[in-house]
Parts: structure tokens; sequence; C-alpha cells
């Protein structure tokens, strides 16, 4: 009897222990979420507002799909999170149903949630589809502004609007940086005249509307008798390469104008991520107005240049496009020098056939080869053009290992761009035809795309990946 009673008051105390030791271990990673809700958000009609609350520690992301398609999931990076956090779901499309769901890194899933987006049709009209010949689908966005709705949006790449962002100081210019995951704009631009891209402001913003930067060029002494228009770049080295309007007084006597004309030229200043000017550059320093017949008309002396875009090489130096002359530029980075002008009255002339006539935004490919768009405003045999320019600094040569032409008559003689979506593939955004399309980079020309935007744009911009 004495035995039994010891053998039952040691398997008591063991299930104590036991018991004891369990109660001392954290909760489960099944019980560490405690409340979880999702709503649509009360100040943009593409994003939901997800809520959660974690009683420990907890790595986790969010899987959310359309309701009708549940194979397409999108989801976010992964968060660690302690206590209530909040996150924000995006690339959401208007008026659809979506269900989510919290999923953590041990494979817990939550409960389904469900919300409903709103429609911005009032606002931002998607783009109209008319035309596709692709099988696979093409993953990415489209970057566009409306200067009219006073938005930037993102739309995905059948023209279907699944991020925007109000910009009340009325968007001119926008440019999107991978690395940072920043939009940066110009903003504050006259709606219409002559210079409708001269703009008071530079912004950059993230992807959740955060201001990271809000700059007034009227407050930057280096910017003083310059304007900004045109281009706001995120540049290789960090900075951000920003397109200047220069009023100089010259002596136009000699060509029939007075000794105290003013001359508008370009130039460009260079602006660290903080908003400090590190650089600045003036095509007066390199070009005399004077050396141009028609300097004294006054549509040419109040836009001698005009230059529309900038960017830089691995080595540090700057590419500008000059619209007045279709010229490409190269300048030095260290000591400024205008290294040549690709044109047809540059340093360096194409061939006749590989002339721009209206040429917009640079983007370098490698050191002396830039893609450009050539607008084709004037070219007989032609629409607009995706041209590689590859110069031999040594021989004074230009090649062209690349040139995509549209059909004739399918030309933006003003604004637009040209981008390669990948290896194969080349997207148009062409202004003043309001359609983005996107053809082969072989011959045949194949035009695999068309979306027909309801207005006039700047430029449309391929952004191929965004991860939050």
């Amino acid at each position: 009897m004495k035995k039994s009673i010891i053998i039952l008051f040691l398997v008591i105390g063991g299930l104590l222990v036991s018991c004891k030791k369990d109660d001392s271990l954290p909760p489960s990673h099944q019980g560490s979420l405690t409340a979880f809700e999702v709503a649509l958000s009360k100040t943009n009609n593409l994003r939901a507002e997800v809520t959660a609350t974690f009683s420990t520690e907890t790595s986790y992301h969010i899987a959310y799909w359309e309701t009708a398609n549940p194979q397409k999931v999108q989801q976010t990076n992964t968060y660690k999170a302690t206590g209530i956090t909040h996150k924000t779901l995006l690339f959401l499309k208007p008026n659809t149903d979506y269900t989510c769901q919290i999923i953590t890194t041990t494979g817990v899933k939550s409960p389904l949630k469900t919300f409903k987006t709103k429609s911005i049709e009032t606002f931002l009209p998607n783009a109209t589809l008319l035309e596709d010949k692709f099988k696979e689908k093409i993953e990415g966005f489209l970057l566009a502004n409306n200067r009219s709705s006073k938005h930037i949006y993102l739309m995905d790449m059948n023209g279907t609007v699944v991020w925007y962002e109000p910009v009340p100081d009325t968007p001119a210019v926008v440019n999107y940086d991978s690395r940072t995951q920043r939009f940066y704009l110009l903003t504050d631009a006259p709606g219409e005249g002559l210079f409708v891209f001269n703009s008071k402001k530079l912004k950059i913003i993230d992807l959740f509307g955060n201001i990271e930067l809000e700059k007034e060029f009227a407050s930057i002494p280096e910017l003083n008798n310059r304007e900004v228009h045109h281009e706001c770049r995120p540049l290789p080295d960090g900075n951000i390469g920003l397109v200047t309007y220069i009023h100089q007084t010259v002596d136009l006597s000699s060509k029939g104008g007075s000794q105290t004309d003013t001359v508008t030229g370009d130039g460009f200043v260079i602006m660290t991520p903080k908003g400090e000017i590190v650089k600045t550059w003036s095509c007066f320093d390199h070009l005399n107005p004077i050396d141009y017949p028609n300097i004294a008309q006054k549509k040419i002396k109040e836009d001698w240049i005009h230059a529309n875009s900038i960017d830089q090489d691995s080595e540090g130096n700057y590419y500008m496009t000059t619209n007045r002359d279709s010229e490409l530029w190269k300048i030095n980075g260290k000591t400024g020098e205008l290294m040549y002008r690709v044109g047809e009255n540059g340093t360096i002339k194409p061939t006749e056939k590989l002339l721009s006539h209206g040429i917009h935004c640079a983007i370098v490919q490698a050191p002396n080869e830039v893609l450009v768009i050539d607008n084709a405003r004037n070219n007989q045999f032609t629409g607009s053009r995706a041209l590689i320019y590859k110069v031999n600094e040594q021989m004074k040569t230009v090649s062209v290992p690349l040139e995509v032409a549209l059909p004739k008559g399918m030309s933006s003689g003003t604004r637009s761009n040209v981008q390669f979506i990948d290896n194969q593939h080349v997207l148009f955004a062409l202004s003043t035809q309001k359609q983005v399309l996107i053809t082969n980079r072989s011959t045949p020309l194949e035009i695999k795309r068309t979306l027909s935007l309801p207005y006039t744009f700047y430029r449309v911009t391929y952004i191929p990946t965004i991860q939050y």
C-alpha cells in the first residue's frame, strides 16, 4: 500500500513538472496571430490596409489574389512583427474582389479575409488594349503621369491601372529608380505655352506616397538664373540629373538683334538625394550662340538648344539629347568637356538615313553606346525609330548597331520614349499618338501589342518588377 502511494506521488509529481515545463514554453506559432483584419484604404481605391496582432515575434508574409482567380497569387515581402502591425497591399485592380491571408514562415495560415476595390474610371481610366499577339504573359508595370488629373500611376502590361498616387502640385515628369523603389517627379509646371515642362519643385516619393524629399528650386542658390525642365533622372551613382534652362545676355547685333538680347540655352545640375547640388554645367561654356545663323529669331533665342534628357555611363560621363538640332551630346563627368555631338550639324555625323529628326530620352547601354528615340518628325521613309548610337571617339565615327523603325506614318513628333522590354522586344511610347507599342527587335518588324491611352502623355516607362 505504502509503495503504491509512493508511486502515485511520483507520477503526480512528474506530471506537475511536465506541466510546468510546458507552461514555460512560448506560445506556439499557430497561436501567435491573435487578430487579423483587412479593409480598403479610406484614401486610395486601389490599396488595402491589413492590421494584424502577434503575441510573439513572428515572421510572415501576406498572400492575396483576385477571388475569382485564386491560382494567381501575389505576395508581399517577409515581415517580422510583435504586437499590432499595419501593412498596405498594393497593385490591385479596380472594382475587383480580393481574398488575402497571412502565412508565417513556419507555414501556419490565417483564416481568409476578403475586400473589394473601387472604381477609378472617373479620374484615371484604363488604357484600351487594341492589339495583342503575345502568347506568353509579360510581367511588369507601365509608369505614366496624368497632368490634368494630377496623378502618377502604374498600369499592368494590359493597360489596367493597378497603382496610383495623387500629386496635387501637378506632375510634369516622373521617373522611377528600381534600386530604391522611389518615384522622382518634377512638379508645378505651367499648363500651356512654350515652357510647359518648366518646374518649380522636385519630389521623391515611395510606393506608399510618403514624401522622401521635397525641394523648391527657388530656394537653391546654384539654380539662380536656371529653370529645371524635362528631366529628373536617377543616375547610376545615386545622384539625380536635372536638365536646366539657362538665360544669358548675348550681343546679337551682328545677327540683326540687339546688344543685350537674352538667349535661353541649356545645361544640367547634379543633385544628391538630400537635395544638395554637387555639379553644374552650361552649354554657354562650350558653344557660342553667335555661330548659329538664325539665333536672333524669337523662337530660337528663347529655346536655343531644347535639351530634354540626361543619363550617365559607368565611367561617370553624361549624355544629353537636344531636340533643336536633334543631337546626342557626351559631357566629360570630371572636366565638363563637351566631348562630342552626334547629329547632322554635330561633330560626329551619322549617315543621312540614320540621322534623328527630333530626339528624346537617352538611355545609356554602355560607354559611348546610347539608346534614343528618333521622333522622325521629318523622316519621309519611316515612322519613329529606336536607335542605338555607338560612337568611336578615336575615329570620330558613329555606327548604329540597332535600328527598329515603325511604319511610315506611325510617328510622334514630340515627347515620347523607347525602352527595351527584354532581349527580344522594344517598347515605344508615342506621345502624340497616345499609344504604347511593343514590337520585336528583329526584321521584319512586328507590332505585338498596342495600347491606347485616353490622353497625351510625356513618357511611359517599363518597370520589370516591384517587390514590397
